[in-house]
This record gives C-alpha cells, structure tokens and sequence, in this order.
C-alpha cells in the first residue's frame, strides 16, 4: 500500500471513529439535554451555623487579612464582633426573614452585619458601595429593609432616598463618623451578655440566605433569592475528584459581597477555615505580591483584573514568585483567548480556565476536570467547559423553544440543585415548565460537549434584517493586534431602529483607524456587522464593582453625547 492510500484509509478510519463516537455521546442525550455526573451533596447546616462552629473549634485560625497594612482578625475576633451585632439587631425586633441591608466597602467591618444577619436567619442584601441616589432608591423600595447598615460616605445619599420613600429602618453606621445613629464600633465597645448566651438560629438550609442585586446591565435590578444550600452545595459535595484542595489556603477578594462570586469564596473561607486577603481597590501590582507574599494557590480573576495583569510588563511579573499557583479561572466578562494565553505563561505551573456562572444559577454549570482536562482545554480557549456535576443543560431555539444540537446557536437553560430561590417579592420567574432557568444568554456546544458562551441575549439587536451580536463583534475585535479590548453598544437610530458603536481601546503606542477596524470586522462576519455608528477610541473601558464593562455607562456617555446615532 503506497502513502497515499495508507493515509485516505487511516482519514477514513479517523471519520469513522468520530461518527461513532458521536452517536454514542447523541445516544447519552436525553432529547439534547446534556447531563453531569450526579453525586451526593451533603450541606447539614446553615451558613451561619457552619460559621459558628469553624470559629468553636478553630478560633485562633486567622479569618480575614487587610491587604495593604497586614492587619489580621481570627475567626475568634469575628465571631465576637458579630454575636455583639446580632445581640443588638434581636433586640431590637430582628426576625428571622427580616431584611438586612448592607451598603459598605470590602473590609473588617463589612463582613460583621452580614454573619450577625445569618446568624438570626435574616436575608442578608449586600448592595454595590458604589450606589448612586437612583440605585438606593431602587433597592430600598423593593427590598424595604428593617435594618440598614451604611457607610459614612454613603450615609446622606441612603437619607434621602429614605426621605423620599418614607421608609423608616434601623440605621447603623459602618465607620467612626458621629452621627444620629447608632456605630458599629459603639456596638463593639458596649459591654453586653457574652456569646455563651447566645447561639444561632436553627435555619432550614434551603431557606434564603443572601439577597444579592442583579447587576442591571439589561433591565432593571433585581432581588435574587440565594439559599444556604446554594452557597454551600458545591463545597459539600462527595467529590473523590475535586480540581484541588481548599483546606488553609488564602484567597484574594477585592469584589464586595454583593456579588455571588465573593459570596462563594466565603463559603470556602468558611468550611476550610482558611484566611481571606481582602482590599477595596485592586492594582495588579499588589495582586502579584500578595500572591506570592501568602502563596496563594487558586485565584479569581475578574476582568478588570484578567486583560491588566495580562498586558503588563514582563518586567514587573518576573519580580514575583508565582509558582505556588495551580489554578486560575476568569469571569465576569468575556476574557479573550490571547489574554489566556498569556495568563498561561504568567501562572506557567498553573491550569488556566474560564467560568460561566451567574447569580441566578447559584453556581457554575460548565467546568474543565482538573488534571485531566488540561491539554484538551489548551485547545479550546474560549469554552468554558463541559456539564458540571449535577447540572443539566440544553441549548434552545430562541423563538420555537425546541432543543438544540451541537454546533447551533441558542439560548442557554441550565437545571440543577443550586440554583436561585427566584426573583425576591415578583410572581414572574424565569423557568420552563420543566424547572431549567433562562439564563438569558446565546451559546452553543461542540461535538465534544464542551459549551461556548457567545453574548447576552438582550444585548443583540437587528440591523438591516440581521442579528447583530455585539459580543461576537467584540471577539473579533479583540483578535486584531493593535486591539486591547472592546466594547460594542447599541445606539438609537430613526431608520435603522439601533446602530452597533465599538468602544476600543488599542495597545499602548498603536494607532488604527475605523476603516481598518471595521474592514477586520467584514472580512469575518460580513458587511452588515460593521459598527454602523462607527468607533469611539477611549483609554479605558468603564467597569463595574465586580470587573464587568459597564456597557450602561456607555450608552449614557454616548446617548447623551450624540442623542441618536447618524
């Protein structure tokens, strides 16, 4: 047999092989549904309750670290603090179910209402720091808390918001300023019964712990509803093959606790007792040397942490020892494939990955296997993996509904044990008949049954008879060499109904111009997907507290700027 044929027999094996193979995997769908491996979740108390009993047994253990000064507290500490607190709050007429609502930068004190508030059975709602009147306003109107903390800086704008809506909760301040209410520093100093007369409240583990704000990037925010048993499950679970062991690592948080992922990473901190590394405004810098100063071995990157640290100097990473770190993951906002790259070589030693999750699916429903998975995820940088455990997924048609196979766009809907409790206080929710959550957003899967997550669904538009997918834009944009990242909004147009505008922010030193761009666009994806309310060249792009691109924030500058595209 000559090379030749030897070579169209072994290519006629290989398609044969993989058809096979597919029918097999097809043959393990149930009707396109995609099913995880099942195991046993074993969460026997609630978060409040788990807290206590860390802080009995390993009280001297440190709980939390300040990122810049060193300063520590114990679980010991911390437990002391907030039995003050939840002593005070019951007092004065704190039940269980009450709202608790928190509005206070990442540090010592943040963390204290929010395990005073679990350990009455409370929900818990951490608000973004950053709140403006308008999204005060909007969360106390649906929430109505009976108690609210808040820090100095943020005290007048809650006052007024309040006034308005003639609401009347117990106000405590998180800081030392002298006011009219209450400090959580006078409840610390006060001498009050000791924690031996007093214990948490007994709370059923799928009751709402945390009210956490959706972050209104497409509609207006939401109360997500989140469980014990949702924060907890993942941890909890029988798993013989769990990516790595969390038992006394530290972890870095610079993300407020009105964010899921944050709320996670205290869970971890909880159940393995290991300390948290915690600041308020993250410089990619400190992030090295805090990493190499604690030999952290798993990071969380958000993406105004992700596209920085991979961009920076070669000069300032070799300063530090990276090598205790074996994990990385990215979320919040697409992280490109070049950015993983380079984090690959940043963290050599580590496996490099990114996540999908929301608020509402209470966990992340894709995940590469760590070991095993690492060569093959090296080849598919832009998934985020296959079927977690205990997660089924199906990708559908987004107007007939019907189940989707591979390598065809659709809109995501995941089922599991961990998801939400549902929306706080409305009657719509976002399930099927079947109990799987809309997650609102466009993706598909390969042959292998590892899933892709391509756009928002509300953030897609028409244009002259097409879809555009403003994250799909951005994905190619980003592919171009002189492109840092982008950003694609959709600007109001008297004809055309919506316009696509790309924010860009190029490489220091480069220079483009539009047409280049948008040529880069068309070669790929056609004419029509050429940003036709052109480009905007910015320095940077806007981002939320939890290191999203603030896309609202760039239609307000450019809406009020030009009123409608032309």
């Amino acid at each position: 047999m000559n090379t030749i044929s030897f070579l169209i027999s072994y290519l006629n094996c290989l398609v044969y092989f993989y058809r096979f193979r597919w029918k097999l995997i097809k043959f393990q769908m149930e009707n396109f549904i995609i099913k995880g491996p099942t195991v046993p979740i074993n969460v026997e108390k609630s978060l409040g309750e788990y807290f206590w009993d860390r802080a009995e047994k390993y009280g001297n253990r440190i709980f939390q670290i300040d990122a810049y000064t060193g300063a520590t507290e114990t679980f010991k500490d911390v437990q002391r603090k907030a039995v003050r607190v939840a002593i005070n709050l019951k007092q004065n007429g704190v039940n269980p179910k009450d709202v608790i609502m928190i509005c206070g930068e990442n540090n010592f004190d943040n963390i204290i209402p929010t395990l005073a508030g679990l350990f009455l059975g409370a929900y818990v709602a951490n608000v973004v720091p950053t709140t403006d009147i308008y999204g005060a306003t909007n969360y106390l109107s649906d929430l109505k808390p009976k108690v609210l903390f808040v820090s100095d800086n943020k005290l007048d704008i809650f006052k007024e918001a309040l006034d308005v809506l003639n609401l009347h909760p117990q106000i405590y301040t998180i800081g030392s300023q002298k006011s009219q209410f209450k400090s959580m520093n006078e409840i610390y100093n006060n001498s009050i019964e000791e924690k031996h007369n007093f214990v948490p409240k007994k709370v059923d583990i799928h009751e709402t712990a945390f009210i956490l704000l959706s972050s209104g990037t497409t509609s207006k925010p939401k109360g997500i509803c989140i469980s014990h048993f949702t924060i907890l499950g993942a941890h909890t679970r029988e798993d013989k093959n769990r990516s790595y062991d969390l038992s006394d690592q530290p972890f870095i948080i610079f993300s407020p606790l009105c964010y899921i992922s944050s709320i996670w990473l205290l869970s971890a901190n909880i159940l393995f007792t290991c300390p948290r590394v915690i600041g308020v405004d993250i410089d990619v810098e400190l992030f090295l040397k805090l990493v190499d100063k604690y030999k952290v071995t798993g990071v969380f990157l958000t993406y105004n942490v992700a596209v920085p640290l991979a961009t920076l100097d070669e000069k300032i990473v070799s300063k530090y020892d990276l090598s205790s770190v074996f994990y990385v993951s990215t979320g919040g906002s697409f992280v490109h494939p070049k950015y993983i790259s380079r984090l690959m070589q940043i963290f050599s030693k580590a496996f490099v990955v990114p996540i999908y999750g929301s608020t509402e699916l209470g966990t992340a429903p894709f995940v590469w296997k760590f070991p095993s998975a690492r060569e093959v995820a090296k080849t598919k940088l832009n998934s985020v993996g296959e079927v977690n455990k205990n997660c089924e997924v199906k990708v559908v048609d987004v107007n007939t509904g019907k189940a989707l196979g591979p390598n065809q766009k659709g809109e995501i809907l995941v089922r599991s044990p961990y998801r939400m409790n549902g929306y706080y206080n409305q009657t719509d929710q976002p399930f099927d008949e079947d109990g799987f959550l809309h997650t609102g957003d466009l993706g598909q899967y390969d042959e292998d049954r590892c899933f892709y997550i391509l756009d928002r669904l509300k953030r897609s538009f028409k244009y002259l008879g097409n879809f555009i997918y403003p994250g799909l834009v951005e994905e190619r944009l980003a592919q171009h060499p002189l492109v840092k990242e982008a950003a694609v909004i959709e600007l109001p147009h008297d004809a055309d109904g919506y316009r696509a505008m790309a924010c860009v922010v190029l490489n220091q030193g480069c220079i483009a111009t539009e047409k280049e761009l948008g040529d880069f666009i068309v070669k790929v994806m056609g004419e029509y997907s050429r940003p036709a309310a052109g480009f905007q060249f910015l320095k940077e792009l806007p981002v939320n507290n939890n290191g999203k691109v603030d896309f609202n924030k760039l239609k307000l500058m450019y809406k009020t700027e030009y009123g409608t595209a032309t």
